[in-house]
């Protein structure tokens, strides 16, 4: 017998392009990547994860590209069916993201696929397909349908979960209006309208977003908003549709004062309510009408790779899914700018599950990133035995994950990331306990500059060096000692806080992930690992932005370096900064791979052309273009010159030691950091 060699294939970038015929090329590479995906999954206790992925997604991209040539339709079709269904679980998202392709036969290659996955892991395929069967897009909204009657037909036949279906459908819808209240769904709408009108000067798209607020319909929602201001509703809409007709200015302008007045009591009532607890009763009523249901408590149903449980079984009572039996009465708003609320799920393994129901937030980037996310652990830990014992000493390193479940294109669920606490909120804690004022650095820059904002870049430097010279910025630090029991306690928090800094600083400025303000960053009080949150702003966007650009690679301010030991950025941090990097530049074509998946993935593809602004917080899926090849290109160039070390202007490779001092020298420069805008907190 014939002994396979499962190791990292050495895989080149696949570039056809230019060939004379190159058909055979794909053909190859197609049937290729199918086959060692057969013989990975034959071979199930030498599995490498990593390759796997690799394979899979270079198989999807030649799928959806070549997928209109007969010849490769059939490789595909050959291949496919040698390979288990289970296998295919840990790319669903960028599975379900090609419903809607063009081409007819890749399409219905695809939905083969996706049923045939259904009728083996349901749980695994309900939630995202019940979201992609609310889409606008009319082909993916009736390619999801076909699969969800195909499922449902397959667990009635087996009389099992018959209501699966149903539930799923149930439970997103009622959700998502609880995570958006009548108020602020108008709220939040005029705002995004307004900034399109006054800041982008987008008329169109301005009008469009309007229109949509007036054509929202619900008619226990509408009863009761209608009531305190349906008046101003109905006058504003008026007017709006009196410029429609005319195209007069005299118009839009009345609309708009309507508009303001009622986005002004608005943010008066939303102001007055405060972070209080919502009774699910009057917000989503059908969901606690509902008990014992078949559906999975969301982020328990399995993923690929994941060898810790058994793999579920259609019309089984599956080992290790864990069911929904109830959700709690009510959800408490946590106080920020977008509200989310804390929910619990009841298991039926008699736990509770907490989650962040999040709204007005697009979280089908953040989903791709944890995805990403599981790879690199997965490297870090292969990679282990290699690192400098220095960092063997400190345990495994891995970046926390958490379930991200999206709900629609602008709502989601996240699974609530126990014993954490935002690094705002422990300073602000520490300041208040102590009496110091909570933006002392802040007022002592308004003593040399009144109008800090409006200074040029050496104006800003000075003010910004005058502050910090005159305030300590340890607050992070005490706080965390004061919340450690014992000093070994303490020694062990400022370990791991050091480790996954610099671990997720390095992941941070691979992906360009971008708008790191203190609300963004989270410490475990009780272990000190550093977890990140909001990845809207990925592939350096932010650096993008026409106001306050982004000049750092990632946060590295005073406040997180007062936590590290006595050598501060020289020791441990460095240390796990050059094997972080080391790691992913060996390997380089798995991550370029998974990330240039995301890159060109049709329904989020869009943060690669729109820098953070207002419009994508509300774009509507079915509005968007996908992103030009070109953009595409560039930003798959970029990460791989980070990934290789590669200075962008001269061409040359520098060592992973320099390319990490580099990165660490932008960060803590000063004058990078006094460029970034104040709710950045960048005195902190």
């Amino acid at each position: 017998m014939t002994r396979v060699r499962l190791g990292r294939a050495p895989w080149p970038n696949i570039s056809v392009h230019g060939c004379q015929d190159h058909s055979c090329y794909v053909i190859e590479s197609i049937c290729g990547f199918l086959r060692s995906i057969e013989l990975f999954d034959i071979n199930r206790e030498a599995r490498n994860d990593t390759v796997i992925i690799q394979a899979m997604l270079m198989t999807i991209s030649l799928w959806f590209k070549y997928g209109s040539w007969s010849s490769a339709i059939y490789a595909l079709k050959q291949g496919l069916a040698k390979s288990s269904v289970g296998i295919w679980l840990g790319v669903l998202p960028q599975l379900i993201a090609h419903l809607d392709h063009a081409a007819l036969e890749p399409r219905l290659l695809l939905t083969h696929l996706l049923t045939r996955i259904g009728h083996v892991h349901p749980q695994a395929l309900i939630y995202p397909l019940t979201i992609s069967g609310k889409s606008p897009v009319v082909s993916r909204r009736d390619a999801s349908f076909f699969i969800l009657c195909n499922l449902q037909a397959c667990l009635y036949a087996s009389q099992a979960n018959k209501t699966l279906v149903a539930e799923a459908g149930l439970v997103a819808c009622e959700l998502h209006r609880a995570a958006i209240t009548w108020h602020e769904a108008w709220f939040q709408g005029i705002e995004n309208a307004a900034n399109l009108q006054f800041g982008e000067c987008d008329l169109r798209t301005t009008l469009e977003q309007l229109g949509r607020l007036h054509s929202l319909g619900d008619a226990a929602r509408i009863l009761a908003f209608s009531h305190a201001h349906g008046c101003e509703v109905e006058l504003a809409r008026r007017h709006l549709h009196q410029f429609l007709l005319s195209r007069r200015d005299l118009d839009l302008h009345q609309a708009w004062d309507v508009y303001s007045i009622l986005h002004r009591r608005l943010k008066q009532r939303i102001s007055s309510v405060g972070c209080e607890i919502l009774e699910l009763c009057h917000i989503a009523p059908m969901l606690l009408s509902v008990r014992n249901l078949s559906l999975a408590v969301p982020g328990t149903s399995l993923s690929a790779g994941d060898k810790s449980r058994t793999l579920p079984i259609c019309g089984m009572q599956q080992c290790g899914i864990i069911h929904i039996t109830s959700f709690s009465l009510k959800a408490n708003i946590i106080c920020s700018k977008q509200r989310p609320r804390r929910i619990k799920i009841h298991g039926s393994d008699g736990e509770s599950y907490d989650f962040l129901l999040k709204g007005n937030e697009d979280l089908r980037q953040d989903e791709r990133v944890m995805q990403l996310c599981g790879l690199i652990n997965c490297l870090l830990a292969q990679a282990y035995s290699k690192c400098e014992p220095a960092l063997s000493a400190q345990g495994l390193m891995q970046i926390t994950r958490y379930a991200v479940m999206p709900l629609s294109n602008n709502s989601g669920l996240l699974e609530w990331v126990s014993n954490c606490c935002t690094v705002h909120s422990l300073i602000a804690e520490h300041r208040n306990r102590f009496s110091i004022q909570t933006d002392a650095e802040s007022s002592c820059s308004q003593i040399v500059a009144p109008a800090y904002s409006e200074l040029c870049s050496p104006g800003k430097l000075e003010a910004f060096s005058y502050s910090l010279a005159r305030t300590k910025g340890i607050d992070l630090a005490r706080m965390l000692w004061l919340n450690s029991e014992a000093p070994c306690k303490w020694l062990s928090i400022r370990q791991r806080f050091t480790l996954t800094l610099g671990l997720n600083s390095m992941v941070g400025f691979i992906i360009g992930l971008g708008d790191r303000h203190l609300s963004n960053i989270m410490v475990n009080h009780l272990t000190g690992d550093v977890v990140h949150i909001d990845f809207g702003d990925c592939f350096d966007v932010a650096s993008q932005r026409a106001k306050f650009p982004e000049y750092v690679p990632f946060r590295l301010t005073r406040q997180l370096i007062s936590v590290m030991e006595v050598d501060g950025v020289k020791g441990i941090f460095r240390l796990v900064c050059n094997h972080a990097i080391r790691v992913m530049r060996a390997e380089c074509l798995s991550l370029t791979a998974v990330l240039e998946a995301l890159v060109h993935d049709p329904l989020i593809g869009l943060s690669v052309i729109l820098p953070a602004s207002p419009r994508r917080s509300q774009c509507f899926e079915g509005t968007l273009e996908v992103p030009s090849q070109e953009a595409a290109i560039r930003v798959v160039a970029l990460i791989q010159d980070k990934l290789t070390g590669r200075v962008v202007r001269s061409g040359d490779v520098t060592a992973v030691e320099d390319q990490v001092l580099n990165l660490i020298h932008q960060a803590r420069s000063r004058s990078n950091i006094c460029q970034m805008f104040f709710g950045w907190c960048p005195f902190w």
